[in-house]
């Protein structure tokens, strides 16, 4: 499973990073920003990408474990299983807004 997560990962990264994909996608964050204000491009990413990958990694963490595990907690692993990626996705505020 942990393998699954990795690939998961490695898509999104290289999605954002590969050449025409990733520019296609800064050029439609940047064209929904001046067409519907300058953070639509930020609720986009929240909505679409960063919410449903956590929701992914915290749902593999839930089938995982074998012990009792509040979900903060649960969601603190499925964060360190996605490590790879977060420093693209997320900042400080963001983690904390994801772990309520």
């Amino acid at each position: 499973m942990v393998v699954a997560l990795s690939e998961v990962q490695n898509c999104l990264i290289n999605s954002f990073f590969a050449v025409p994909e990733g520019d296609a996608i800064r050029k439609l964050q940047a064209w929904e920003d001046a067409e519907n204000g300058e953070n639509m491009s930020e609720h986009f990413m929240k909505e679409r990408i960063r919410l449903p990958t956590f929701e992914t990694f915290h749902k593999a963490v839930e089938h995982i474990v074998t012990t009792y595990m509040q979900r903060a907690e649960m969601g603190m692993h499925a964060l360190s299983l996605m490590g790879v990626s977060m420093i693209f996705h997320f900042s400080q505020s963001r983690v904390l807004d994801m772990l309520n």
